[in-house]
């Protein structure tokens, strides 16, 4: 008997299954290709990744180029400008050839040679005229890509900056009656007059810039001069051009002409801002602030001359500030406000008022032009403070004007001195080391030259606190000069000494402590002394306060007033300069 071979009978696939296997078929195949083409996948990788890392690249550079090339705070910047008023008028620009050729239109980008500007962006320099608007707005320099030409446009309101604007309320455009009155007659300080025209003549006439002036008369202080005009005559004001229309004794009455297409300027709140008028009708005519307009041409940036994380003042900065002082019992004793008569610790600080901003370094640091500082709690109150913060502080005396101390109080005799007319002095004299320190600020050495009211000396010891000095040479005879606050002239002389006549006159009016003494003239002394009936307590006297008055003393305070006193501030930071 033949066996068969067993022949299992075929399973059943479940449909679960067959998915599996039909997966593993494809991801084999799949895996076949792969192997196949592995070589031209790598490449394929390769180059991706490189074109990746050159976009990369190539992205980094130019927005790090970008970056090197735009203005941003804290940069310097040199850079071209053409500014300009609203009626296209040029005012200034930094052109060298052919300057009066110069318009807004003239490119900055041409071959002509140029004087460029520097600013530091949010840094501080000393500047004047139409850089100021910039200087104060360089936030709108930011921002500017070198080598590009952009337009600024700065409202003259804000040639201060947005923090100082000087409208405080205003609109830009107000108007104003054509028909108005000058004062015929006025009086200008003899220094400004010189200064102008030099030395002033009687019946003489002048040109200024608006009108003619004839000299009345002067003084040693004053110059009083007139206005010369005729009715029908032409006078240039501070609204432009101006016909006169009447005459008085003390007036001169005039219409203005209106003229539209002329820059003038006006003063705003101790500012001079540039003005143009826009309308004119019979009796009114519209005047408009002007803008200043600049042209600017960003040549080189040096970035980072300046590196602050926060903008905020810090010792050495340049700082404007605005602020209230007030006792503990709310009472005001000094402010920033200006034409308002009654200012209370809750005012605002911000432009719905004029201010008169206080300039000044924060201490420790060189105290930079034109700028003062303030006392302790002040100063360091400020330090970490922006541009528009603003805060209440509290000063005790110590970091104020320091406590009361009652050795500062002094009594001032009403006797200066009684000094003989006719006096003879040795050529060889003494003084102590702190009188000589005094008189000529400075250590004395032995061998110095010194001046002397009298003539010239010669320093031949120090000894301990003794200066001893020697005369070596004299005034003239009859020569008149200053000893000892006295009219002085030397009448003899002879080997080891001199004699000098005190020549002051009765009555003359002589210096003594920033106070003027009187000298009395006798027949043989001149009496030197202040007159109680000319004081009163509470009057200032010398560096001090008098506080009493005896019957031959005055008892001053020389105490600063606000000394031992709590002080309260109220501050507002209205600019910001750091100083590189």
């Amino acid at each position: 008997m033949v066996s068969k071979k067993y022949t299992p009978p075929p399973r059943k696939t479940s449909k679960l299954k067959k998915r599996k296997s039909e997966k593993h078929i494809r991801k084999h195949s799949k895996n076949k290709l792969t192997y196949k083409y592995r070589n031209q996948l790598k490449t394929g990788i390769t180059l991706a990744l490189i074109v990746i890392v050159i976009v990369s690249g190539v992205l980094l550079y130019r927005s790090s180029t970008e970056a090197r090339s735009t203005v941003e705070r804290g940069d310097e910047v040199r850079f071209n400008f053409i500014c300009y008023y609203d009626t296209g008028q040029v005012i200034q620009h930094t052109i060298v050839p052919n300057p009066d050729s110069v318009t807004v239109d003239t490119p900055l980008d041409d071959n002509r040679l140029k004087n460029p500007q520097r600013l530091t962006i949010g840094g501080y320099k000393n500047v004047q005229g139409v850089m100021l608007p910039l200087y104060w707005n360089d936030a709108m320099l930011v921002g500017l890509k070198k080598g590009k030409t952009t337009e600024i446009s700065i409202p003259a309101e804000l040639i201060l900056g947005e923090n100082e604007s000087i409208l405080h309320g205003e609109e830009r455009t107000f108007s104003l009656s054509r028909d108005t009155e000058i004062d015929r007659f006025g009086t200008v300080s003899l220094s400004a007059f010189e200064n102008e025209f030099g030395e002033p003549e009687v019946g003489a006439e002048y040109e200024t810039e608006s009108m003619t002036i004839e000299v009345i008369e002067f003084d040693d202080t004053n110059v009083t001069y007139e206005v010369v005009c005729e009715v029908g005559g032409e006078l240039y004001l501070e609204y432009g051009k101006a016909t006169v229309t009447e005459k008085t004794d003390e007036k001169i009455h005039v219409r203005y002409e209106g003229e539209t297409d002329v820059t003038f300027f006006i003063n705003k709140f101790n500012t001079w801002v540039p003005v143009h008028v826009t309308e004119v009708s019979e009796d009114e005519m519209q005047v408009e602030l002007d803008h200043y307009n600049y042209k600017v041409r960003v040549e080189s940036i040096e970035k980072g001359v300046i590196d602050a994380d926060e903008w905020t003042a810090e010792a050495g900065d340049f700082v404007k500030m605005r602020y209230i002082g007030y006792y503990e019992d709310g009472e005001v004793f000094d402010s920033t406000f200006v034409d308002v008569e009654e200012v209370t610790p809750d005012m605002p600080l911000d432009n719905s008022n004029a201010h008169k901003s206080v300039a000044l370094t924060i201490k420790p640091g060189t105290t930079l032009q034109n700028t003062q500082t303030m006392i302790t709690g002040v100063n360091e109150a400020l330090k970490g403070m922006g541009i528009g913060d603003e805060k209440t502080i509290t000063v005790p005396p110590e970091e104020g004007y320091g406590e009361w101390d009652e050795d500062k109080v002094n009594e001032v005799t009403f006797l200066v001195g009684e000094y003989p007319i006719i006096e003879t002095l040795e050529k060889d004299f003494t003084m102590t080391t702190e009188e000589f320190m005094s008189s000529y600020q400075g250590e004395p050495y032995e061998g110095n030259q010194v001046e002397l009211p009298f003539g010239q000396g010669t320093i031949v010891s120090v000894s301990g606190s003794t200066v001893s000095i020697e005369v070596t040479s004299l005034k003239e005879v009859g020569e008149v000069f200053t000893y000892e606050n006295l009219q002085t002239k030397i009448i003899d002389e002879s080997e080891d000494a001199f004699t000098i006549e005190r020549v002051t006159e009765d009555g003359t009016m002589v210096p003594i402590r920033g106070e003027a003494a009187t000298a009395h003239v006798g027949e043989e002394t001149i009496v030197v002394s202040f007159d109680p009936d000319d004081y009163e307590v509470d009057d200032r006297f010398g560096n001090g306060t008098i506080i009493e008055i005896t019957d031959d003393a005055f008892i001053v305070d020389t105490n600063h007033p606000m000394a031992g006193k709590t002080l309260k501030f109220k501050l507002r930071v209205v600019a910001v300069k750091k100083v590189a």
